[in-house]
């Protein structure tokens, strides 16, 4: 289970990716499903006004996600291409110093948060109805915050350094521990979005701890030993880290401007009961990111390390692994969410007008994970090659640029159905871009090759 080193310079490309694939989707579904069943316990337990003031809060707690996406892909891109090159220490000193950095900005920001929680979460468009719940929510997030950098920067590195069924124990069991608090200090505390949070920072302690662990004592390349001059070059990795890994932010960034956006227009054009049926696509969203970000996490060391031995074949049979898993893993999510639509919309709510909304739109909002998986493999692809600046144009495309119009313009064209059709018809637009930016480079490429012989 640990340790287990993995063979990226001359491995079987399918065995390798499968190897990462399998025990990283796990874990991430992991994640994934104790957030649903946060979801579905503040739905029972407290109603659809829990919900929309736990969606209130979700935006602050993804910008958190996205900073240790940001190290933690920024740092194990450097450590891949420096283990390529056998700069072991080198590749040691980048993700400790990533650590200690990236660590510090997310601590700045939870403080500030939980400085003021009723007015950030006013900021963030929470009403009176909703402003207590939405507050007591935010300022009990605060240690599950701050575990975020080790618990999703230190399972990309863990991976890397060949312990990714390690990595899936550090996700599942925090996920199994919080859907056992949630129940409890839910229904018997009735603690509400206390609670919640509550269980959501004591998992995620236990998580980072049994990474922090892993890190002391079992790691390959990465162990937590004194290193001398620590500082030397931290502005230049840290600079580098945040280059490569800025795109992955930015996704995290753009899901902030996606729960945003939708909660503002549902609030506008429905009401409460709109934001609180908008809720169950922002607790779909997860899981669809799940699979996104396993295959973002396979690739990425297997591309990167094959990047820093300039392997272009073995980077081109690992995208086709990573696009032919999108696309299947797309396919399957859209059929559940057309099929499932009643069961998934009523394990949440009830039969009120927030049932009757939800599953009027969850089959127009269906498609979207064929198209958003695809998209983020794309961006994993860019981040892994270097190429910072494709993978943050993508994920601006997508999760802004044309994001924000289709939540404008939609409704206006075709009613409330546009509100569940814009993130689907912003996903599209985005890959016919990507793949079109994709087909560019690679005939370029090729122009290039035949003029040098």
């Amino acid at each position: 289970m640990i340790g287990a080193e993995l063979d990226y310079r001359n491995g079987n490309i399918g065995k390798l990716f499968r190897s990462l694939f399998f025990p990283t989707l796990i874990g991430m579904l992991s994640n994934s499903v104790f957030l649903i069943t946060d979801g579905i316990f503040v739905g029972q337990g407290i109603g659809p006004s829990g919900l929309a003031a736990v969606n209130m809060v979700a935006p602050m707690f993804i910008l958190i996600c996205g900073i240790a996406l940001m190290f933690g892909i920024g740092s194990s891109v450097g450590a891949s291409i420096c283990l390529a090159g056998k700069q072991l220490l080198s590749a040691k000193k980048i993700v400790i110093q990533c650590f200690i950095c990236g660590e510090l900005l997310i601590l700045l920001l939870a403080i500030i948060f939980i400085g003021s929680p009723k007015g950030v979460v006013g900021i963030l468009g929470a009403d009176d109805s909703i402003m207590d719940m939405s507050s007591a929510y935010l300022f009990w997030l605060f240690p599950a915050m701050i575990c975020m950098l080790p618990q999703i920067g230190g399972m990309m590195v863990m991976r890397l350094d060949g312990s990714p069924r390690y990595a899936m124990f550090c996700q599942l069991i925090p996920a199994i521990l919080n859907i056992a608090l949630d129940y409890y200090l839910i229904f018997h505390l009735k603690l509400a979005t206390t609670g919640a949070a509550l269980a959501t920072s004591l998992s995620g302690i236990v998580g980072a701890i049994m990474v922090i662990f892993y890190f002391c004592k079992w790691s390959l390349y990465f162990r937590f030993t004194k290193i001398a001059d620590i500082s030397e070059g931290i502005l230049t990795n840290t600079r580098y880290a945040v280059k490569i890994g800025f795109s992955a932010f930015f996704t995290e960034a753009t899901t902030c401007v996606m729960m945003l956006t939708g909660n503002h227009m549902f609030m506008r054009l429905i009401g409460i009961e709109g934001v609180s049926a908008y809720s169950i696509v922002c607790y779909l969203f997860p899981v669809f990111f799940s699979f996104a970000n396993a295959i973002i996490q396979s690739e990425q060391p297997i591309i990167s390390f094959n990047h820093g031995n300039q392997a272009y074949v073995r980077i081109a049979a690992t995208l086709k692994q990573a696009i032919g898993t999108a696309f299947l893993s797309g396919i399957g999510l859209s059929l559940c969410c057309l099929l499932l639509n009643r069961p998934i919309s009523g394990i949440f709510l009830g039969n009120g007008m927030e049932y009757g909304l939800a599953v009027a739109g969850i089959p127009l909002f269906a498609i979207c994970p064929l198209f958003f998986i695809s998209n983020m493999a794309m961006i994993g692809y860019y981040q892994s090659i270097e190429k910072a600046g494709i993978a943050s144009f993508i994920s601006l495309l997508r999760g802004f640029v044309v994001l924000v119009p289709s939540f404008m313009i939609l409704p206006s064209l075709i009613g409330i159905a546009g509100l569940w059709l814009a993130i689907p018809v912003s996903e599209l637009i985005t890959l016919t871009a990507a793949g079109g930016i994709y087909l560019f480079r690679h005939r370029v490429s090729r122009l290039e090759k035949s003029l040098t012989r």
